[in-house]
């Protein structure tokens, strides 16, 4: 099994050049030289249903969940000038680690939900017994379900594969 940690945050317009410049030349290489992980993806949001959805994402994928607790991840993570010149720029960051036995698509399509606790159950019961397995059986899709340990707070997360 894979796993995927998922990295979320914003960056001043006046810092991004330095940023992306950091990150793709700097800290991304430095994380990859760490064993267990995989490969590094990042992305822009270009559009979100969500109010302050940070803008800057990077998707790692390493061989196990206890690699970003790693001594040797925590190094990686303070060498080079992400901690000094970046890092303490950095606002509204989130972490999310997720598991993936069937790592190998091209596009994860992720869904954050956020469900009244009254509507929870019937919520719960239309997505696993409906709307999962018919978009299981969409052309082009490998699976579709709810991220474990995702229903916390009321809030579901769900992939499309």
């Amino acid at each position: 099994m894979s796993y995927v940690y998922v990295v979320q945050m914003d960056i001043p317009s006046h810092l991004e050049a330095e940023f992306n410049r950091i990150y793709d030349e700097d800290h991304v290489p430095t994380i990859l030289k760490v064993p267990g992980v995989r490969s590094c993806a990042r992305y822009r949001l270009e559009h979100s249903t969500v109010p302050g959805m940070p803008r800057c994402l990077a998707i790692y994928e390493t061989d196990s969940a206890e690699v970003i607790n790693s001594p040797a991840w925590q190094e990686a993570s303070d060498l080079g000038e992400w901690k000094p010149k970046i890092r303490p720029h950095t606002t509204n960051r989130q972490h999310k680690r997720l598991s993936a036995d069937r790592l190998t698509m091209a596009h994860i399509f992720v869904v954050q939900l956020d469900v009244p606790a009254e509507h929870e159950a019937e919520f719960n019961r239309v997505y696993d017994t409906e709307h999962f397995p018919m978009l299981s059986k969409a052309p082009g899709v490998r699976s579709a379900g709810a991220l474990p340990g995702s229903s916390t707070r009321r809030r579901r997360a769900c992939s499309v594969i």
